[in-house]
């Protein structure tokens, strides 16, 4: 997380006492406090959400067979070239 910005935005949450008590021995653990250590690691943890979320993964075959159409494009047909080629309007003057 990066610490040189200034704060701008706040973020609070009630949580049970048992689940407090577990996160600040953790922070006091780790020598941060219990913002800088929850913080922190929902930060991280939400960069890891997201990069999973928006990484496409493929299996060695279909990573070789979406190589191989990128190298080896084939010939598009007229007829769904014609699909994408607007119809003229009537000029309605």
């Amino acid at each position: 997380m990066n610490k040189t910005k200034l704060a701008d935005a706040t973020f609070s949450a009630r949580v049970p006492k048992s689940t407090k008590n577990v996160l600040e021995r953790a922070a006091e653990l780790s020598g941060q406090t219990l913002s800088d250590f929850v913080l922190g690691t929902a930060y991280e943890r939400a960069l890891i959400t997201i990069k999973s979320r928006e990484l496409i993964e493929l299996s060695a075959r279909d990573s070789e067979a979406f190589a191989n159409a990128l190298l080896t494009p084939t010939l598009v047909s007229d007829e769904v070239v014609a699909k994408f080629i607007p119809s003229p309007r009537p000029n309605l003057k």
